[in-house]
């Protein structure tokens, strides 16, 4: 079974429904015992548990996958033999996230593919290299198109959820100048594509947009004149990468 086929295997377990007993008992555990008017038994409490992670846990049966592989996985770097495994199933569990956290859980992918570019770049894994440099990339070109893709389909909704995420994006952003400053010019396959440059388009047009429908502080008025030459040159990346780190972020 190849990378694809896991992956359509997991995001299938999204149309399965929690049963009868599963909604009642997690109404039991929201609510006080006084409000439910029944304590839990260990029974129930133990089921809970198991129900909350049926998702996962099916997955890995859909997939075939053991747990001590999975286990063994979680620490492979790119380019290791058990990295697939550790990319799938964390893609698989990102996959079944709710529409509404799709981007920061995309987001969180991505900050982990930095994180093992840094680390195969301290180690002077010069084999892994290439690999984690294209993992990274990827991770990161398909979180950013997860958040123009809400922005187009919901953007109201999107707005509040750009705005939670612009600080990770940010963090993301330093973390990956401190990684390209290791690289040197290694670092120039991360430039951004015209993929990334669409995406930026649409997170920065919505940052501008949002920006405009308030009062904002003399030192924010010019900061967003700036953002908006960027916008207005196309330069999408610089408009993106000035707001992070201008007064309109703050």
């Amino acid at each position: 079974m190849n990378d694809d086929q896991i992956l359509a295997s997991i995001k299938s377990l999204k149309g399965i429904k929690p049963d009868k007993n599963w909604a009642v008992l997690t109404r039991k555990r929201i609510f006080t015992q006084k409000e439910v008017g029944h304590r839990l038994t260990f029974v129930e409490f133990i089921k809970g548990f198991t129900v909350q992670y049926r998702y996962v846990l099916s997955a890995f049966v859909l997939c075939g996958l053991t747990a001590g592989t999975i286990i063994g996985a979680q620490g492979a770097l790119p380019g290791d033999v058990l990295y697939p495994v550790k990319r799938v199933t964390e893609k698989g569990v990102a996959m079944i996230s709710n529409a509404d956290q799709a981007p920061e859980a995309n987001l969180r992918l991505a900050e982990k593919r930095l994180e093992e570019l840094n680390q195969v770049t301290k180690k002077n894994l010069v084999q892994n290299l290439p690999t984690a440099v294209e993992e990274y990339k990827r991770a990161k070109t398909e979180a950013k198109k997860e958040v123009s893709a809400m922005v187009k389909k919901n953007p109201e909704q999107a707005t509040r959820i750009v705005r939670k995420i612009t600080p990770q994006i940010q963090e993301m952003d330093n973390k990956e100048k401190t990684v390209l400053g290791v690289l040197g010019s290694g670092g120039d396959a991360l430039a951004p594509d015209a993929e990334d440059s669409r995406s930026d388009e649409v997170i920065v047009g919505l940052l501008i947009a949002d920006a405009d429908k308030v009062i904002l502080t003399y030192d924010k008025k010019i900061d967003l004149e700036t953002v908006k030459e960027y916008y207005n040159d196309k330069e999408y990346a610089k408009a993106l990468e000035y707001y992070l780190n201008s007064s309109l972020n703050k």
